[in-house]
């Protein structure tokens, strides 16, 4: 008797309440043609399993405004932080003649969170001086891993002693004075005002600094007015080697994270085109499955 009662109350208020929703959901002002309110909330455990929800989770897409964005369905996995370090256009891990004695930008790996093995994306951003009286715009900046943060005198033409060969190898130009040899092998290009201004790349084995730093033939003249100058590193989660969702995988929650992402810049940008689109899907699906 109990039990019918309580049925019949629970079926009551589930009906009062439906109706009382649609009048709220719709009137003579307003009309709300759909609506979802997902189920779940919190994370429940029991042995060796864990169920994670979440309620009222927001439909799969992502939302941008200004710096903030919001991603949401399935649990999208959230972006990674960026990194932002200021450089000075007058120094350099290259040879430098005359010598300015201001060095590049030498970013301890570890210390950000950045690892071996991580696919990362630099970027060059803002601009520099690179002549007297010329206008502040976009310059070129190149990189080179090392296995430490030793740096010789500007005087030595391997200035980088422990530089480690990654991406494609860069040519800079002998110095405005004197022709003197700047080149070495294992450096490459981040960005330039003739082409891309960022570079996809992965961490090669042991590498614990990151040397960053405008490429010039003459660096003494070079000033940064308005101190935009800068490189920006990026740890990209949507790559090919089952990093999306963390489950050692690429399956349905990695394809989810790439379709939330569709036609905007984001994490799953694979190729580093500024746009998730068809050449990204492609690239996840070459690696469906469990990871090598």
């Amino acid at each position: 008797m109990n039990s019918k009662r309580i049925t019949t109350m629970t079926l009551a208020l589930a009906i009062s309440s439906g109706a009382l929703g649609m009048n709220f959901l719709s009137g003579p002002a307003f009309d709300i043609s759909w609506f979802t309110m997902d189920g779940g909330g919190g994370l429940s455990t029991g042995g060796t399993f864990d169920l994670q929800g979440v309620i009222g989770q927001p439909d799969a897409g992502g939302m941008r405004g200004g710096i903030f964005e919001l991603a949401g369905g399935w649990l999208s996995t959230p972006p990674p932080p960026s990194l932002t370090f200021p450089v000075d256009p007058r120094g350099s891990y290259l040879h430098m003649f005359p010598n300015t004695g201001v060095g590049p930008v030498i970013i301890e790996l570890a210390s950000v969170g950045l690892f071996p093995g991580d696919l990362i994306q630099i970027e060059n951003l803002g601009g520099y001086v690179y002549v007297n009286g010329g206008a502040d715009g976009p310059g070129t900046m190149t990189a080179v891993f090392s296995s430490d943060d030793s740096l010789l005198a500007a005087s030595e033409t391997y200035r980088v002693p422990g530089a480690i060969e990654a991406g494609a190898d860069y040519f800079t130009s002998p110095t405005y004075n004197g022709s003197q040899q700047t080149d070495i092998p294992e450096d490459f290009l981040v960005g330039t005002s003739a082409g891309p201004m960022q570079v996809c790349i992965e961490i090669p084995i042991g590498a614990t600094h990151l040397f960053c730093s405008a490429a010039d033939t003459y660096y003494s003249d070079n000033s940064d007015p308005n101190g935009d100058f800068a490189v920006r590193l990026s740890l990209l989660i949507c790559k090919t080697d089952c990093e999306i969702s963390a489950d050692g995988t690429t399956d349905v929650l990695d394809l989810l994270d790439l379709l939330a992402q569709w036609g905007q810049p984001g994490p799953c940008d694979i190729d580093c085109n500024d746009i998730v689109d068809v050449e990204d899907l492609l690239s996840l699906l070459a690696a469906w499955g469990a990871c090598p």
